[in-house]
């Protein structure tokens, strides 16, 4: 938006600057003989102003617009300042539990060797469940195995 603005006011200048009179300065009117070049110059004066006029307002427009983009930078500089800190924050929060997982990982794997098994094998001798009448009967319910006496 401003990349356009910034155009349109150098087209502007563009227009003052290739103008047939220089309203500063005084040799023009020193050039005038009679009443025809004077309405000429009249009409070349007025086209003048008329341009200055066009290049004020076009650079009003561009200030108001740089300003505005200026208060709309310095609020998005304020608002990502907030969300590095609060990344910070985050990164240190993650990076202080992955070293607590760490250090108890590091415990577990020392005290594991002395844990016992968790599923103690059957003895040898132990009996077999079975499907008969005198030892005991397997009965299963939905997928469930029990065992019956």
């Amino acid at each position: 938006m401003v990349d356009k603005i910034a155009k349109e006011t150098l087209t502007k200048l563009a227009m003052l600057t290739n103008s047939k009179v220089d309203a500063a300065s005084s040799e023009a009117l020193r050039k005038l003989k009679d009443r025809k070049h004077g309405q000429q110059f009249s009409r070349d004066f007025d086209t003048s102003v008329k341009c200055l006029e066009d290049y004020i307002r076009a650079l009003e427009k561009e200030v108001k617009e740089r300003t505005e983009l200026i208060l709309v930078l310095e609020q998005g500089g304020a608002y990502y300042e907030t969300q590095r800190g609060e990344a910070r924050l985050v990164t240190n929060a993650y990076r202080n539990f992955g070293n607590r997982v760490k250090a108890l990982k590091k415990k577990l794997e020392e005290v594991t060797p002395t844990l016992p098994s968790p599923i103690p094998s059957p003895c040898p001798d132990a009996p077999s469940p079975t499907n008969s009448e005198e030892g005991f009967e397997l009965l299963t319910q939905q997928g469930s195995i029990f065992l019956k006496k």
